[in-house]
């Protein structure tokens, strides 16, 4: 049952051949795999904005013990981040 729930989840998107499914409990826990797996390391960047959820928070440990820098961005009275600034603030480092 899940090689076909995979399927139809990869048709659905039209995914190109390589990519794979993975399910998991929640939000969470998809973004704990992501900060497990990520290859973070010393001079790279974690960029996120400073109203992200606390699961995106989370990340920032493992960016932190491989040596990366944790970048946060202001947000927009709109939502979102300033596009200008983001790209200034990347440029520092």
């Amino acid at each position: 049952m899940a090689v076909e729930a995979r399927a139809a989840v990869l048709s659905y998107f039209n995914a190109p051949e390589g990519y794979t499914v993975i399910f998991t409990p929640n939000a969470t826990g998809a973004l704990k795999l992501v900060g497990e797996s990520f290859p973070f390391r010393e001079g790279g960047a974690y960029v996120l904005s400073v109203d992200s959820h606390n699961s995106v928070n989370g990340i920032r440990r493992f960016a932190s013990q491989a040596g990366a820098k944790v970048v946060y961005l202001r947000c927009t009275n709109r939502g979102g981040v300033d596009v200008a600034e983001t790209e200034v603030r990347l440029l520092l480092f």
